[in-house]
């Protein structure tokens, strides 16, 4: 047993200095195997995080190009309504101006109508007086002797005003009248 012990220690022995030097020989490289697979991993949790940052990237690129779609969609829609609209605000302003356009033009003439009626008044009054005037100097009797008689007077004297000056003296009141009024 002896041998059979010695054996086994021997073994032993040589088994544990030859796994202490192992450890003593291998512990640098050891050690760059366990920071390379550390970096192998790390390089693997960054590549997944690429990947996965690459998928968010697509999706989120994909997602703006539907919003871009839908906007320019909404754009010419938008732009459709605008010029339906633009065109219909044309088109009522188009109306209201030759609306306004007759309405003026209707109301020039009947100013000018109105005009001409005031002027016929006028006319018409002026052609009153100068026949009252006339009337009032008739005379029954034969022209001998009408020819430098004056108006009977019935209530009290009356000076009778030659037409003429009646008309210069309106000529001048109006001219009053308007230059107070400029």
């Amino acid at each position: 047993m002896n041998e059979l012990s010695s054996i086994l220690l021997t073994i032993l022995t040589n088994t544990g200095v030859m796994t202490v030097i192992y450890a003593l020989m291998y512990r640098r490289q050891n050690k760059k195997l366990k920071d390379l697979e550390v970096d192998k991993a790390r390089i693997e949790s960054k590549n997944d995080e690429w990947h996965l940052y690459k998928e968010q990237l697509e999706s989120a690129f994909n997602r703006i190009k539907e919003l871009l779609e839908v906007n320019r969609e909404k754009e010419t829609r938008l732009v459709e309504k605008d010029r339906s609209y633009s065109e219909s605000i044309n088109a009522v302003e188009e109306r209201f101006n030759k609306q306004t356009n007759y309405l003026r033009g209707i109301q020039r003439s009947l100013n000018e109508s109105l005009e001409k009626i005031n002027e016929l008044i006028c006319e018409k009054g002026k052609l009153l007086r100068l026949i009252d005037h006339l009337n009032q100097w008739k005379c029954i009797k034969p022209w001998v002797e009408c020819k430098d008689r004056e108006p009977e007077q019935t209530v009290k004297p009356i000076r009778y005003i030659p037409f003429k000056e009646i008309e210069t003296e309106r000529e001048k009141t109006l001219d009053k009248f308007e230059k107070e009024e400029a």
